[in-house]
């Protein structure tokens, strides 16, 4: 079993808020973490955040909007197929 016994973080930004006694430093180093922990999130659920948007919002909006129906709905007698197919 191993065991940690000696932890060196001098030199980043923890370190620095151990140290630090000026509370606006502290203020400015503790918004930097938070960001930092907010990329890592983001990175991390990118995958599933872009599946959810897919599934959820952009596939039924392209399914409805590229059915037939769509299309014999909005299609008129005198529309012009080709205009009309081209912006479609």
């Amino acid at each position: 079993m191993l065991k940690l016994e000696i932890m060196i973080f001098n030199n980043n930004i923890i370190y620095e808020l151990v140290i630090s006694h000026d509370i606006n430093m502290i203020k400015i180093k503790i918004k930097k973490l938070n960001s930092f922990r907010f990329l890592y999130y983001c990175l991390k659920f990118k995958n599933k955040f872009r599946k959810i948007l897919w599934e959820k919002i952009r596939e039924p909006q392209i399914k409805q909007q590229y059915h037939p129906n769509y299309l014999i709905n909005n299609l008129k007698e005198d529309t012009d197929l080709d205009v009309f197919l081209s912006t479609w």
